[in-house]
């Protein structure tokens, strides 16, 4: 159930109360400073409004010089994570992992042993228990002040990511299926947090071309991946979305568009999914249904190709949907930064992130919600080099 909170028209009172879409109350208090299901913040500051909604106004902006950020993850405590890459003025650097709590003061800072990702894109996930997971050709977790815990090197694919939920570890990537590397079939792993052990592992796919993954979520009983098939026979390539059951590993439906490129899923708390990607009538995101029916679909107002407008996704308590935003507007600016919908569809708020330099170029990377804020991570390219800005979107 989505869950919103609604005003409450009572002259003496300043507290709101939560409603459900269905009318039902939740017992949620919006305004009492803390923090119930439903509300994405609940406190004092211009990063949350009235109604327990943020509003996009940053509480502060920690950065890090000579490096790109990857991937960043928020634990239930509130510690946000961080993981980077060496600028490419300066390799030496290395992969980094990096602590800060909910208000910004570094805890820690660990090197990542990250010789090659061997054609792996690597993420970040933070699970129930605090343990930090890095995925690139390898999976690693890490404890909560950042010690190395297992990892575990995957033989015959490669994995694209890894999503964490309710105790279990899932990781998919592309099983090649030829020598030659032209066919693939999806690849997902259930693995124990506590050890890395595979509980199960299962192939989904016909085999009939190379597979680019993009993005993996999981819902109440579905894990879903998404990405895009170049097909052996060109008529059969385009978008597909996979299903395989989290408990069992069973394959489910797997659904085509010829015609569309998908880049980012998530999952509402409904077990509605929201698809970001690319039509021909530009870059969009959509909400569709528990019955895979269209819900509603938001068009970006960018130029050019699918490199350009909405990329990484977030999905609120309060039902609220995240998309980055990268690229040049059909007025002729450019933005890179956050835009914020309802869960029905309606543009809440937008936020822009400007480079430091006028000849820099600023990127929005990666986004995930804590408790109470939005984290936020990107880079800032000058011609001196990139450095990694964090931004806490919420209450200070």
């Amino acid at each position: 159930m989505i869950l919103r909170c609604l005003s409450r028209p009572a002259a003496a009172a300043l507290l709101l109360s939560c409603s459900s879409p269905d009318g039902g109350e939740t017992g949620a208090i919006c305004g009492n400073h803390v923090l119930d299901p439903g509300e994405a913040c609940d406190g004092e500051g211009d990063g949350c409004d009235a109604t327990c909604h943020l509003t996009g106004e940053a509480a502060w902006t920690a950065t890090r010089s000579a490096s790109m950020v990857i991937d960043v993850a928020v634990g239930g405590d509130g510690t946000i994570v961080v993981y980077g890459a060496p600028d490419r003025h300066d390799p030496a650097v290395g992969y980094w992992l990096r602590a800060l709590d909910a208000g910004g003061e570094q805890q820690w800072e660990v090197a990542v042993d990250v010789d090659d990702f061997n054609g792996a894109s690597p993420h970040l996930e933070i699970g129930d228990d605090g343990g930090i997971f890095v995925q690139g050709s390898t999976l690693r977790r890490y404890g909560p002040e950042g010690e190395l815990a297992w990892q575990v090197t995957p033989t015959n694919v490669v994995y694209a990511d890894v999503a964490v939920a309710e105790g279990a570890v899932y990781v998919s990537g592309a099983a090649p299926v030829d020598n030659a590397g032209s066919a693939d079939k999806l690849r997902v792993e259930r693995r124990d947090p506590a050890t890395g052990a595979i509980v199960w592992q299962t192939l989904v796919g016909d085999g009939s071309g190379a597979l680019l993954l993009t993005d993996t979520t999981v819902t109440r009983d579905s894990v879903i991946t998404v990405g895009h098939l170049l097909a052996q026979k060109s008529e059969q390539s385009g978008a597909v979305r996979f299903s395989v059951d989290a408990a069992t590993g069973a394959p489910g439906p797997v659904v085509r568009d010829r015609d569309e490129y998908w880049h980012s899923i998530g999952a509402l708390p409904s077990g509605d999914l929201v698809l970001v990607g690319y039509a021909a009538a530009g870059p969009f995101v959509r909400r569709l249904g528990v019955d895979g029916e269209t819900r509603w679909t938001y068009f970006f107002d960018f130029t050019g190709t699918s490199a350009d407008g909405p990329g990484d996704l977030a999905i609120g308590p309060d039902g609220s949907v995240v998309v980055l935003t990268e690229g040049d507007l059909e007025d002729g600016a450019s933005e890179a930064g956050v835009r914020s919908f309802s869960s029905d569809g309606q543009l809440d708020w937008s936020t822009v992130f400007p480079s430091s330099d006028a000849d820099g170029q600023a990127l929005t990377i990666a986004a995930a919600f804590g408790p109470g804020f939005l984290a936020v991570v990107g880079d800032d390219v000058t011609p001196a080099g990139s450095v990694t800005w964090v931004r806490k979107l919420g209450p200070t």
